[in-house]
């Protein structure tokens, strides 16, 4: 089982998390890397899944995505939010590659000649095909992102914590922002 908790703490001006290390799925073990990824000076994601491939490639692409964002342009900060959203972004892409590895490819197709195939192939083989598709499921994975960002009850003044939760049940993520309870757990 795999803990994350983040808390807001000082009014808003403090932001403490924690995490095990225990990677669970086929097996269970204790992780030398902790599930706690810095992604720049001042947000990181915590995250809790039973797939952490899936959720590397997630890392991966969102760090890559972070670090062409701060290189184009470093000045404005990234805010807690706008990571969050992209992890969501990043978790419907990685879906969307496996679907396409998993369902699609087999019968020579992807998402960009699906459309076009579907009426010239036999009814019932289009339907399983469509069957398929609406049956697949990605990894259901949880992460918290948190941080400090100057986005408070005074833009620009100092400062101010924030968590947001992103939770997939293996068909889309959600985003939830939990500054106003203080604290979240995954």
């Amino acid at each position: 089982m795999t803990v994350c908790i983040a808390a807001i703490y000082r009014g808003g001006y403090g932001l403490l998390t924690a995490s095990d290390r225990e990677i669970s799925g086929m097996t269970r073990f204790q992780s030398p890397e902790p599930k706690v990824y810095g992604l720049s000076s001042s947000i990181a994601v915590l995250w809790a899944t039973q797939d952490a491939d899936f959720q590397n490639l997630i890392h991966n692409q969102l760090r890559r995505q972070v670090v062409e964002r701060l290189a184009a342009d470093p000045k404005p900060w990234l805010t807690v939010e706008e990571v969050a959203f992209m992890y969501q972004a990043q978790y419907n892409a990685a879906r969307l590659h496996r679907l396409q590895q998993t369902v699609l490819l087999p019968w020579g197709l992807d998402n960009t000649n699906l459309l076009a195939t579907l009426p010239h192939l036999p009814e019932a083989l289009g339907r399983q095909i469509i069957a398929e598709i609406n049956a697949f499921t990605g990894p259901a994975l949880q992460a918290l992102v948190v941080g400090m960002d100057h986005l408070g009850p005074t833009p620009y003044s100092q400062s101010v914590a924030h968590i947001y939760t992103v939770a997939t049940d293996g068909r889309e993520a959600i985003v939830s922002c939990s500054d106003s309870i203080g604290f979240a757990s995954i």
